[in-house]
């Protein structure tokens, strides 16, 4: 999303030593009752009793700032009993927020991060599971598509359950494509001849743009490629590895795209430009699909949205995905089980689904999808791309910020010249091969 929008993704950056000595505060002293009994769910969910649960997020700000609390009021008027307390923080410090009240004791009952967060709540142990809890109120792993349920499933164990997802498309302008007879790109060999065929500098127009500053959005940009390859961040100084980063850095390189320090805002500049008619092309996230389609009356913009290209024709691209997790702190029964009782009354397929397309993403529920893409035609390339997602924490689980740190370094010192591929992918696997968790 725009928050990851930078939602569904953030610049991950490294650990503290501060947060790091709450995170052994927290593993050392989380030692609360597990998710309580469905009967003891339902005996709250009717407004037997009185509890007010507290909910810890980072959308502050529209469209989820906006659009979340109107679904609490109306959960709240359903169940007068229950009051819900949000409090939003900003997204760089929500980890080490969400880690500091835990340690104090304060665990949110509601904690609604990242996708790639998970993995660090779960292994510090504060939060309660929830795969006994879904099934048994007519929600299983089944419904959601495998991505996002591998990013909140530890050791078997489901501990959060996805907002919505977004994942990187590439737009078109169908008038400079057509004008220069190029048709839209499926393969990689296809995208790098159209992108320098439509490069027109002397009308400040390049062929391709991207987000390739040194942040998340440049390792998730290339961990499209490396996947379609077979590649894997535990194996980094591979011949896929090399494949994948020679070609997603021949762009700046070659001219076609331009230079990364241009491209220097995750969301921002990339749609900007595309609406201007500066990029013919451009990868940008899903989250993007409202904005563009905004701003493309004002630009007199004709353009076009498909998936993502791939080394050859029929494959099907491998991507990773942005969007929240809905998990429950691990608190006491009671308020474990009543907080699952408002997070499965968001799962209504209706008012989830119109949540999730407020906040510019596909909806969560794979049964929902036809009617969903029947409503908002422009996601059809999302639920195409999210039927083969991956996660981005599948190998490197709570250390993936720190190695996405040292990837995305890495690519951007090949971008500047600093670094050869060979060299980069060296430094890579030196990296992160250490970061590499076996689950």
């Amino acid at each position: 999303m725009k928050t990851k929008q930078v939602l569904a993704r953030n610049p991950l950056g490294r650990r503290t030593a501060a947060t790091a000595a709450m995170v052994a505060m927290v593993a050392l002293t989380s030692s609360m009752a597990t998710a309580g009994s469905v009967s003891a769910m339902t005996r709250h969910s009717g407004g037997r009793s009185a509890i007010t649960l507290t909910v810890l997020d980072y959308w502050g700000g529209p469209p989820a700032g906006v659009e979340f609390p109107k679904l609490i009021k109306q959960y709240e008027a359903a169940y007068p009993n229950v009051h819900i307390q949000e409090t939003s923080v900003p997204q760089p410090s929500f980890v080490s927020k969400v880690l500091e009240d835990a340690a104090g004791g304060n665990t949110p009952d509601v904690i609604i991060g990242d996708n790639p967060d998970v993995p660090d709540f779960t292994h510090t142990g504060i939060l309660a599971p929830l795969t006994k809890l879904m099934p048994s109120t007519g929600l299983t792993t089944s419904d959601f598509y495998p991505g996002p349920m591998q990013a909140a499933t530890w050791d078997g164990v489901v501990y959060g359950v996805p907002v919505g997802s977004n994942v990187e498309l590439l737009y078109y302008n169908k008038a400079l494509l057509a004008k220069a007879g190029v048709a839209v790109p499926r393969t990689w060999a296809q995208l790098s001849a159209a992108a320098l065929k439509l490069t027109n500098k002397a009308k400040n127009i390049y062929g391709f743009g991207a987000g390739l500053y040194a942040g998340e959005e440049n390792t998730w940009d290339w961990e499209n490629y490396l996947w379609d390859v077979g590649g894997s961040l535990a194996d980094l100084n591979s011949p896929a590895a090399a494949k994948a980063l020679t070609w997603w850095t021949s762009f700046v390189k070659n001219g076609s795209s331009p230079a990364a320090e241009v491209t220097t805002s995750f969301d921002g500049e990339i749609p900007t430009l595309f609406a201007e008619g500066q990029l013919a092309m451009a990868e940008t996230g899903s989250w993007n699909l409202s904005v563009v389609a905004g701003d493309a009356p004002k630009t007199h913009l004709s353009w076009g949205v498909t998936t993502l290209p791939t080394p050859s024709a029929g494959q099907s691209p491998v991507v990773p995905f942005g969007g929240e997790d809905f998990s429950v702190g691990k608190t006491d029964a009671t308020h474990e089980a009543a907080a699952w009782a408002f997070i499965r009354w968001l799962f209504a397929p209706n008012r989830i689904s119109s949540f999730a397309n407020g906040l510019s993403y596909l909806t969560p529920l794979k049964a929902a999808v036809p009617a969903y893409l029947k409503a908002y035609p422009l996601y059809a390339p999302v639920a195409t791309e999210m039927g083969h997602s991956e996660s981005r924490t599948a190998n490197l689980a709570y250390n993936y910020p720190q190695a996405s740190q040292d990837i995305w370094t890495a690519i951007d010192e090949v971008l500047d010249g600093r670094l050869t591929v060979p060299a980069a992918l060296k430094t890579m696997a030196s990296d992160v091969t250490p970061l590499v968790v076996v689950k």
